[in-house]
Parts: C-alpha cells; structure tokens; sequence
C-alpha cells in the first residue's frame, strides 16, 4: 500500500471548491520499442548473462525470466498473484470514478499526466517515465474512459476502509468496473481481453474526491482515500484526480509510483512504522520516496537489464543507469537469478529522471543528489515458501511448494535487517543503518518534525570504494564477500572500477 511518501504537489482552494482547473496542452509520448533481448558477454574476470536462470525445487521448475512469470508463483493468502508485462506495447484500462455530484471531467490533464511528452507535465507522464526508465523496452498504452464509472460506495463509507477491507472494497469495485467497461467501452474491452486473454485486465483508477491529507491536513494511510495498489485478483492501482497538483502542468510522480506496483515492484520503505525511523534506500528510489528513477534491483526483476557479474580481478566501465541500466553484481556464488543475496552497484547522475527531483527546491527530506556518484546496494531477494503470510522456509532445491502455499520473498524493507534492499551508506562504513537515514551527496542538517536531521553521504566517487575492512558487517549468509573495489574513473556519463578478489 501506498505510503506517507508520495511526491504530490498540494492543492489550491480554486481546484477544491471546483472552480475549472488551469488549461493543459496534451501531445501524445511517441517512441521506438528497443529489442527487448540481451546480448551475453565474456570479459576477463567478468561476464553478462543473457537470461536468468530458472529456479529449481524439488518437484517442480520456476522460470523467472520476466516479472509476471515469477508474480504468477507468489500467492499470498492463496491468491495468485498478476503484474503487467513488463516489455512490448502494454495496453492498460485507466478509469475515472465518480461520485453523487462528480460532473466535470478533465481528460486533457489526465491524458498528459499518463500518456503525454515530458514537456506536458510537471516531470514525466507515467508512459515516458517508463519508456525511458525501461531503456525503451516498454511502452505503456493507457486505454482511457471519457466518462466517469459511478462508484457503488459513498466516499463516506470509502474514507472508513482500510486494510484488508480496503482490498476487499477496492476488488469489489474492480468486478463492477469491469462490467461497465465492457457495456460502455467494448471496443476498448475487447482489445484489452484479447491482450490479456486469460488473465485478469489490469486497471489504473482515478476516484474524484480529494484525498487524505491534502491542503496540508496530515496524511493518513487509514482510509481509501489514498493512493495504493493490489495484484490480487488482478494489478489495480487507486489514486485520487487531485494528485494531479495544482500547476499549470499535471504531476504523475504519485501514478508513476503506483504503475511500479502494476509492475510488481514493491514499496522500498517501511510501510508498518510510519515514524520515518527506517529508510533502508535512504529515501532516494521511485518506490521509496516517489522521486527519481527506479534502482537496478527494481530493473533486474523487470528485465530490463542484465548485470555484469564480477569473478575475478578486472575492470568494468558502466554508464549512467537511466536508460542504460548498467550494473554490476558481486556474489561469489550467484544463482543466476534476480532472486538471490548480492551487491548491486550503478552509477547516478542527476538528469534524465533524476534531474526534477534533483535540482527542484523541495525539502533536503526528499531532495535527490545534485551530482554524479556510485551507488552501491546490498540485496537479500532470496525467496521463500509461504502458507497465506506464514514463512514455512526458505526456497531450496529440496523445497516442495504444496497446495494453498506460493513463494514471496523473505526480506522486505520493514522495521528490521535483514532488508530486501538497501543502499550503503558510505558516511558510516558500515551496513547498519541510522536511524532517520535519509541518502545524499554530501552531510548536511534540516528540520523535520521539530527535531534535527543529518544527511549521510551516500555516493562513492573517484578513488573510494570498499576495501580494507570497509563494511566488514555486510553479513551475507554464504560468508566474506571475496571482493574489493576502487573506482579509478568518474564523469556525469561513464565510471570505470576496478575489482581486486581477496586472496
């Protein structure tokens, strides 16, 4: 579910009180697919898979080789799990809901704020975000409703559901769009189910009210008025029309976030313990704080990059991740999957999709940095058998996954390590986190809820690495790492580093 960090711009009273919202222009976002596929390299002490391997259990084989092949394994609370496919020309349904009293429907805004050129919206629209973030591997087609699906529940009695009630409501709801849909949209219906065939349509729902938190008010994740998603029974993605902001331009940063979830991406942040205490990515990732790009672990899972794999001593040159999605994993017993315990490493620049939320002045909070730098990621996606949300054990190749039982992973970024992922912070030196960490490109002080914060420098630049006993807590379950590394060369397009295996 959609947390406290999603990046929106507030309302002003003009747009509460219904008065007609600031004209938008709309221009379509155009673009060539890229060939999907990788190409395997042999280097000198490194190597690129083209595929990933498949995971193998005692009876039975798991192919992963895209995100929804390996969604349709998790089953939590016996539900099969969906996600949208994650390369091609993905046709998605995008429906307005209204309520007694929602008249006004501003197509122009929403059509700019998921399908339109950068230049129409604040950042990105939701398909050029995706186009860009996938290194052109998808291409996000939103088939929108011009009217509004009245809703079957008050917003009353939606601002009173949350949890599991809010999923049962929101599927609920799904089933009666679905309805509708086919009744007052058919052609679009029909393009749809002949996509999707056997599977659930994914839809995006934009509700017409405004929602918890708004105007200043605190936010509250307590209520259907929010943003969040499901996949189960199918990818359903929720947000209010008013997360559009108040510009002249639509914001889609919220809608970009929770197109991740479509995805099956997860949250990257702590989405039990609201105090802010833990941020494993140091609130700097699309899936943590709603700003930038998303991480080369989100990448991996979504096929749209494959990793250098470090064996020996070498050196590898990368380029910046947007777009390129170059990466480099170290582990010296790799299972040739997304889905194992590594370290990841790319390189940020602030452009592409990182330079809005670089350069805007917003709060050093959820501000990212405003230049280049090595990130560097520890990774625990080991999966693991699970009866409804019960961890029975890890995933092996003795395992058996029975029936009602479905994998998921055994890490998760809430409340305590090990996380599923998290960013190292050099400033430290060491894996375990502060308290209130908050990533930067350099240490700097701010105010946050009446107590005083510290930035922690996070990116590692030109002659710094991990070596000499840096990090000697990283903690991996096969044991020591096995690897140092040095970045010798540095730019806002290139880093070069090299790798020296411990002997």
């Amino acid at each position: 579910m959609k947390g406290w960090k999603t990046v929106v711009s507030l309302l002003s009273v003009s747009f509460l009180c219904g008065c007609s919202p600031k004209e938008a222009t709309y221009t379509k976002f155009t673009a060539e697919l890229t060939d999907p596929s990788f190409e395997a390299i042999q280097g000198e002490g490194y190597y690129r898979p083209a595929n990933w391997k498949t995971l193998v259990g005692k009876e039975e084989e798991y192919p992963v080789n895209d995100r929804q092949e390996a969604m349709s394994h998790f089953a939590p609370y016996g539900e099969k799990s969906y996600c949208l496919p994650s390369v091609g020309e993905v046709p998605v349904a995008l429906i307005p809901v209204g309520f007694e009293g929602s008249s006004s429907l501003d197509l122009t805004r929403i059509k700019a704020a998921f399908m339109g050129e950068s230049s129409d919206t604040v950042y990105h629209s939701v398909r050029s975000y995706y186009w860009y973030c996938s290194g052109g591997r998808l291409l996000l087609d939103f088939e929108i409703a011009d009217s509004f699906f009245p809703c079957p529940y008050t917003v009353e009695e939606l601002a009173n559901q949350a949890g599991s009630g809010a999923k049962s409501t929101l599927t609920a709801i799904y089933r009666k769009a679905m309805e509708w849909l086919e009744e007052n949209y058919n052609s679009a219906y029909i393009r749809l189910k002949d996509f999707y065939k056997e599977s659930p349509i994914p839809v995006y729902f934009l509700y017409d009210s405004p929602y918890a938190g708004m105007a200043g008010v605190s936010a509250s994740t307590n209520s259907m008025l929010w943003a969040f998603s499901i996949n189960a029974p199918a990818p359903i993605s929720w947000s209010s029309i008013y997360m559009t902001g108040e510009d002249t331009l639509p914001d889609a940063h919220t809608f970009i976030h929770e197109t991740g979830h479509l995805l099956g991406l997860e949250d990257y942040y702590d989405t039990i313990d609201g105090s802010l205490r833990r941020s494993p990515l140091g609130r700097m990732d699309m899936m943590d704080c709603s700003v930038g790009d998303q991480n080369s672990f989100s990448k991996l899972l979504l096929n749209w990059s494959r990793p250098y794999v470090v064996t020996g001593d070498c050196e590898i040159t990368i380029r910046q991740s947007t777009y390129n999605n170059d990466c480099i994993l170290l582990c010296p017993d790799w299972n040739g999957t997304p889905y194992d315990e590594y370290i990841l490493i790319e390189l940020y620049t602030p452009g592409l999709l990182n330079g809005k939320d670089a350069s805007d002045q917003r709060a050093l909070s959820a501000r990212l940095p405003e230049k280049p730098g090595v990130k560097v990621y520890r990774v625990n996606s080991e999966l693991g058998v699970y009866y409804n949300t019960r961890l029975i054990g890890p995933f092996r190749a003795d395992s058996v996954v029975g029936e009602g039982e479905g994998l998921n992973y055994c890490c998760d970024n809430t409340l305590t390590a090990p996380y599923l992922i998290q960013l190292l912070d050099k400033s430290s030196g060491s894996a375990e986190l502060a308290d209130y960490y908050v990533a930067s490109d350099s240490q700097k002080t701010f105010e946050e809820n009446g107590a005083t914060r510290v930035t922690s420098e996070a990116l590692f630049y030109q002659g710094e690495g991990i070596k000499g006993g840096q990090f000697a807590d990283l903690g991996f379950t096969f044991g020591d790492l096995g690897f140092e590394f040095e970045i010798t060369y540095l730019s806002g397009t290139e880093a070069t580093i090299e790798f020296t295996q411990k002997r």
